[in-house]
């Protein structure tokens, strides 16, 4: 199997996970349930996958990159959750943020060539869990594993919600 199939279906695994879990959040407040105090809730979760996607993308095509007004605020490295729904963009627009990010990921993927994967990383926080990945190509699987973990979260807070870990 050839790395972009591969990437693709690690992709494509984490995305469904996540959405089954996003798909048992039947109630607004349950987009804000937190089981700990310190946990992240499902709409940062969502939020943050985005601009993730967003961001893995843009290191191979930043003229696609786009962050809607606020985002980076509500959602990225070091936002902290707010309990309140008021707080952040509507669930449906953050939801249709996160599956066009999806979707740019892929045809960057698609496009990409292989010189392109092979090419350096670039400069990062030294603590960053890419530091150490061979070639910037890695970013794409590393999107999947980062979703995995957030999905993880996902599952914690939908089963204090009385709800399953998988569909």
């Amino acid at each position: 199997m050839d790395f972009k199939t591969s990437a693709r279906h690690l992709l494509g695994t984490a995305r469904q996970y996540t959405l089954d879990q996003l798909a048992q959040l039947t109630q607004p407040e349950h987009w804000v349930y937190r089981p700990t105090p310190e946990a992240n809730h499902a709409l940062w979760i969502m939020g943050h996958l985005a601009l993730a996607d967003n961001r893995f993308a843009s290191r191979f095509r930043e003229p696609l990159s786009r962050i809607p007004e606020g985002y980076e605020e509500l959602f990225w490295f070091g936002s902290t959750c707010q309990s309140s729904l008021e707080a952040y963009p509507p669930i449906d627009e953050v939801r249709t943020y996160l599956m066009d990010r999806r979707e740019m990921l892929l045809g960057v993927l698609d496009e990409v060539t292989e010189a392109e994967l092979d090419g350096p990383l670039p400069s990062m926080n030294p603590l960053s869990p890419m530091m150490s990945a061979p070639s910037i190509g890695q970013y794409f699987p590393y999107a999947a594993s980062h979703e995995m973990m957030h999905a993880g979260q996902l599952s914690v807070c939908c089963r204090g919600l009385g709800h399953r870990a998988f569909r």
